[in-house]
């Protein structure tokens, strides 16, 4: 079974993503045989420090955090986000 799911045209006035566009540009480039640096966001060339990696472990298993944020205390932020994407689809 297949469905057929048509994106609004709201979608259509998104800008490009940053990364995406830049990734598609550099793949454009090294498909035409030139040497191409590609300084997009990448991945990383070495392991993350065993202490980052320690403290992530540490909060994953702090009971603390396994639950979601508390939505309330963010009007302000809800209200911001709003005026800003009424302004982007007006």
């Amino acid at each position: 079974m297949s469905i057929n799911i048509t994106p609004a045209a709201r979608l259509q006035m998104l800008p490009e993503q940053f990364f995406a566009a830049l990734a598609g540009k550099a793949n454009a480039r090294a498909a035409t045989g030139r040497d191409v640096i590609n300084l997009g966001q990448g991945n990383p060339d070495l392991p993350t420090p065993a202490s980052i990696v320690d403290t992530l472990k540490q909060a994953a298993e702090n009971p603390k955090y396994h639950k979601y944020p508390p939505s309330g205390d963010f009007r302000s932020l809800k209200k911001r986000l709003f005026s800003v994407i009424k302004r982007i689809m007006a």
